[in-house]
Order: C-alpha cells, then sequence, then structure tokens
C-alpha cells in the first residue's frame, strides 16, 4: 500500500503499483497556459479553413517580417565581432554564433563583414548596413562602383530600387567605364574603382529624359538612362573598327563592349550577297542603304502617326480625359524600329513595358517620338529620374514598413553630419 497526493491536495491510501511503473497524471493546465492552448487549438482551426488567398497574405506578412529582422540581426554582427561577444556567450566564433541565432551561413556572415569593411569611409551606406534598412544583397550589388562622390545617391537608389534594377545600374556604369566583366561583386573584389560617372545631376536633370527622337538618330542618346553614360566616347576608333566583319558562319560576333547573338543569315540571302560580292559590288553599302531606307520609312510613319494623335488629342480634350491605352498601329511601329528586345543599349532583356520619356500625366499622348519599349529594370530606373514617383516609393515603403514592424522608418540615408 502506498499513500499518494491527488491534485487537489486529498491523501489516497488506495493500494496502487509503483510510481516508477504507473507515472501520476499531469496536471491541469490552468490560467495562462489554458488560455494560449485554447489560442494554438482554434488557430489551428482558423488555418485549416482559412482560404487560400488569405493564407498566402498571411504568409508573406510573416515571411516580410522575418526578413525586415534577419537583416536587422545581420547589421549587428560587425559590432559582435569587434567586441567578440560570440566569444564572451560560449560560442567558438561568429559563424557559429549566427547560425544558432539567426540561421545565417558562413557565406552570408562573411559578406557582412567584409561589406562593413568597404563601408568604412562611406558613412552613409555604413549605416544602411549596420540599421538593417537595405538588404546585404542590394549592398553586395553596389560595392564595386560606390565612391566617396556617389556615395548618397546610391545610398537613396537601393533604397527604392528592386534588387534587379540595382544590378542593371551597376552593369550599365560598368558598361559605360569599360569594366563590365571585371571584378564582378560576386567575387567581392572590393578594389578601388574610378567611377566618379554616376551622380545625382546625371538622374535628376530633365534635358536627360527628354530627345527629340528620329530613326537615323537613337531614341537613348548618351546620358539618357539614370546612371548610364556615353559607352562610345571612351577610346574612340575609326568606322572600320567600330563595325565588325560579318562572318557567315557559326562564328560570334564580339565587340569588345557587348557580345551579339550568332547573326543568323538564311542561305537564300547569303547566295544572293555572294552573287553581288562577286559581281563587283559592295554589299556593305547595299546593306547600309538598305537600313537607312528601312530607318526613314519608319521615321515617316511615325510622323505621320504623331500629326494624327495631335490632332485627334485637340478634339478629345474638349471631350474628355486622354486614355493611357496605346493604339496597336503606335506599338507597331515601336516595335518595327526596336524589335522585341530593350531598347536601352547594351541591353537584350525582352521589353515589358512601353515607356512614356515625358510623363504621361503631364503631357497626356501616345506620341511614339517620346516612347520607348524597356525592359523591367530599365523601365524603373527611369521612373527613378521622377522625383514624384521617388516619393510615392518613399511613402509606399514607410506604410509597409511601420504595419510589419509597428516602427517609424525613413527612406532618406543620413548626411554625413547626422552619422556619429
Amino acid at each position: 500500500m502506498h499513500n499518494t497526493i491527488t491534485t487537489d491536495g486529498r491523501q489516497n491510501m488506495a493500494v496502487i503499483s509503483p510510481i516508477w511503473q504507473n507515472p501520476a497524471p499531469v496536471s491541469r493546465p490552468c490560467g495562462s497556459e489554458s488560455v494560449q492552448l485554447s489560442k494554438t487549438s482554434s488557430m489551428s482551426q482558423n488555418l485549416q479553413s482559412m482560404p487560400d488567398k488569405n493564407l498566402y497574405n498571411l504568409c508573406k506578412t510573416h515571411g516580410e517580417r522575418a526578413r525586415i529582422w534577419r537583416q536587422r540581426f545581420a547589421g549587428l554582427l560587425p559590432e559582435v565581432f569587434k567586441r567578440k561577444l560570440y566569444e564572451k556567450k560560449g560560442f567558438i566564433s561568429i559563424f557559429e554564433f549566427s547560425k544558432k541565432l539567426a540561421g545565417l551561413s558562413e557565406e552570408q556572415v562573411r559578406l557582412v563583414l567584409n561589406l562593413e569593411k568597404r563601408f568604412e569611409t562611406m558613412p552613409a551606406l555604413k549605416t544602411l548596413l549596420t540599421s538593417g534598412k537595405v538588404s546585404v544583397n542590394k549592398l553586395s550589388r553596389i560595392v564595386s562602383i560606390a565612391t566617396h562622390k556617389n556615395e548618397m545617391f546610391l545610398a537613396t537608389q537601393v533604397q527604392v530600387l528592386s534588387k534587379n534594377a540595382v544590378e542593371t545600374l551597376v552593369r550599365d556604369e560598368k558598361f559605360a567605364t569599360g569594366n563590365y566583366g571585371k571584378n564582378e561583386t560576386k567575387n567581392m573584389n572590393f578594389a578601388n574603382r574610378n567611377s566618379d560617372r554616376i551622380d545625382e545631376n546625371s538622374i535628376s536633370n530633365p534635358a536627360n529624359f527628354s530627345t527629340a527622337n528620329g530613326s537615323q538618330k537613337p531614341l537613348f542618346a548618351p546620358k539618357s538612362l539614370p546612371g548610364q553614360m556615353c559607352f562610345d566616347t571612351k577610346n574612340e576608333k575609326s568606322n572600320e573598327q567600330n563595325y565588325p566583319k560579318i562572318i557567315f558562319g557559326n562564328e560570334k560576333i564580339t565587340d569588345k563592349k557587348t557580345e551579339f547573338e550568332t547573326l543568323e543569315i538564311s542561305p537564300e540571302v547569303r547566295k544572293k550577297l555572294l552573287e553581288l560580292q562577286q559581281k563587283g559590288l559592295d554589299i556593305n553599302a547595299i546593306i547600309l542603304e538598305s537600313l537607312q531606307k528601312r530607318e526613314q520609312e519608319i521615321a515617316q510613319r511615325k510622323a505621320e502617326i504623331g500629326g494624327n494623335l495631335a490632332r485627334k488629342s485637340e478634339k478629345m480634350a474638349q471631350k474628355k480625359s486622354p486614355s493611357r491605352h496605346i493604339p496597336i498601329s503606335i506599338k507597331r511601329i515601336l516595335y518595327a524600329e526596336h524589335g522585341t528586345k530593350c531598347s536601352a543599349p547594351n541591353c537584350q532583356k525582352p521589353s515589358e513595358q512601353i515607356h512614356h520619356i515625358q510623363r504621361f500625366s503631364a503631357l497626356p499622348g501616345h506620341n511614339p517620338h517620346s516612347l520607348a519599349p524597356l525592359c523591367k529594370a530599365h523601365h524603373e530606373l527611369m521612373h527613378c529620374g521622377d522625383l514624384d514617383y521617388l516619393e510615392i516609393r518613399k511613402k509606399s515603403m514607410l506604410k509597409s514598413h511601420e504595419h510589419l514592424t509597428g516602427e517609424s522608418f525613413t527612406a532618406n540615408p543620413p548626411t554625413p553630419k547626422e552619422i556619429p
């Protein structure tokens, strides 16, 4: 016989087996524990009955919050490393410290520490890193072109641009300085660059975005894209050296600044060109003449469409506001001029957006001279020259950040005087 004590404190004289054979039942949860258990069970029931749309939105919310706090944790690592805080808390290394506390890999930790070292003389970019306002992925892409002269410009851009747009901005600047393909950011080569060509003037100057286009001239003149400077003014060569020699084969035609796809010429066209060449005719002049004729036809069609649109807009202005829908006739002439690729220089991505060089709300209309098919990244870069657009993006970021974290957030980088 064994005496046991029940959960309410009364003594029980019943004969039971030893306690190691029949352990006593666990006491019932009470107070806050029971409330927590009921909340958990009700949440699981709600998840089972939750529609797919609501479940997806919940996943996005939690994922965004996790990303924000992960960025903030990464920003603390340089100070943790300086103080050797991981050793004081019993961790073998900062890699173990980061992995156990936040799940960061060794590669991510090394990237953060290297970036902090690279930004030692650039307080604006360093503050974005240590505060966690900008992801390490964006900062690692601009490190190869960051200088003292353009750090404030880059600090503003990385906060409003997407990761793909930041990559495009960096690639365009490398094309401009002739450094494309050298010391890629993914290799974390932090050699100093003399790339001071990106500045705030190149993106905020309205003259860089307005051009009277004709087919004889490229739609995008030098400095037309934000951060994208003239590609062919450095080390100018003669026309013979600028134009690559045509090869009728599987070899690729390459240039120092751009690689082109294999020139696809049908056997029929190749045969005709060879016949003309055997007759002593200059096939280069013939091809160039046909291309110029094509450009003149496109320019003439664009002028006709522009005149018709001007007359229609005068009539429609008296009745109602013009539509943002771009007519198919205008799209056809744009695709005939630029093809299916982005019209920005040295960009081989498919065009996804037709951009109004002059803002539609300011000058409503679809004049083909002020339209350009762009890829998603270059379209985002073009809008970054619009100050009103930047304000809209910043307000959207503020609302999203305050909703997720409940804290105030500023999209403007601190000035060097404000940084301690």
